[in-house]
């Protein structure tokens, strides 16, 4: 079976996001184009206004457009900062849109906010926290959280972690996937973890080959 690549699910997942958001809240009319229509949407008590806001944003990105009149990297970063609070939001498609613009920036500040969402009820919200750190180094604790969702109830979940875990994935994460990819029955998500477990392998013996020729003790988490 076709391994479906990382990166597909992802723009399979914010593809999914903008249907929603658009479905509640049509795109024609929106009335955000300066950083204080965001600010303003973010923090309106209704939701769908919410969702609009963000969902103009994604469908900027996808689309690569300038969704910001005068947009500054200043203002980039009061967005970012802006959006951070929605990862709370009681909305579970506001917390589903907000990691998905968050993880775009792939600032560091965004990596625990987003990582707190690991452990979001929402099926939905979880797998796209799980998927948002393939791209994005993290901390030992999030790479703590990723490798308990190998074996999350949630397929999508598991082959979000376990794509991130290519990135940051530790000598003890090549044990845990391979105990996962024991216990996995779903194809797909089987033939993930055994690319998953090859790059990570590769990317684990360059580092340690690389701090030997620096003349350093290579890290064994």
């Amino acid at each position: 079976m076709k391994q479906i690549p990382s990166s597909s699910i992802n723009l399979i997942s914010i593809g999914i996001v903008l249907l929603i958001l658009l479905f509640c809240f049509p795109q024609s009319g929106f009335p955000f184009s300066k950083l204080a229509d965001y600010l303003g949407a973010f923090k309106d008590e209704r939701a769908d206004i919410r969702r609009a806001a963000l969902g103009q944003l994604l469908s900027c990105q996808e689309e690569d457009k300038e969704c910001l009149e005068g947009g500054s990297p200043e203002s980039f970063g009061q967005l970012v900062t802006a959006v951070i609070p929605l990862l709370d939001d009681p909305d579970p498609n506001v917390r589903e849109a907000s990691i998905l613009y968050l993880k775009q920036s792939t600032l560091a500040r965004v990596v625990t906010p987003i990582a707190r969402r690991l452990r979001d009820a929402n099926d939905d919200v979880r797998a796209t926290a799980a998927e948002a750190f393939y791209l994005i180094k993290v901390d030992a604790a999030t790479v703590r959280e990723l490798e308990r969702l190998l074996l999350d109830k949630n397929k999508r979940v598991r082959m979000g972690a376990a794509s991130s875990l290519g990135l940051n994935g530790t000598k003890k994460s090549v044990g845990l996937l391979r105990k996962a990819l024991a216990h996995e029955a779903d194809l797909d998500a089987r033939e993930l973890y055994t690319e998953t477990l090859k790059e990570l392998e590769k990317r684990l013996v360059t580092s340690g080959t690389a701090q030997r020729n620096r003349g350093q003790r290579p890290i064994s988490p």
